[in-house]
């Protein structure tokens, strides 16, 4: 749960008065203070997770059917190098 700031300023003054401005300083440095739109829930997480699977699978199948077409390509290629050959012979 994300605090205001008049809730850290008073966490603030308060441990100023108990422990001093200096250590006080350090303490509140030390503790994260973000916005609620910096917060990364597990839901943005795993939604992101999920959007780089879909988006490694579609590259996968691309992948796949670009070294399929080249093979293809390639072994018509030979083939018709081979019946070239053949009726030269």
């Amino acid at each position: 749960m994300a605090i205001s700031e008049a809730a850290r300023v008073d966490l603030y003054n308060g441990l100023r008065d108990v422990i001093g401005p200096e250590r006080t300083e350090t303490l509140m440095s030390a503790i994260a203070w973000h916005t609620i739109d910096e917060v990364a829930t597990k839901g943005d997480l795993e939604k992101a997770v999920a959007e780089l699977r879909a988006e490694m699978a579609d590259m996968e199948a691309r992948l796949i059917r670009t070294m399929t077409n080249w093979m293809v390509t390639i072994l018509i290629s030979v083939i018709g190098a081979i019946v070239g050959v053949a009726f030269l012979v």
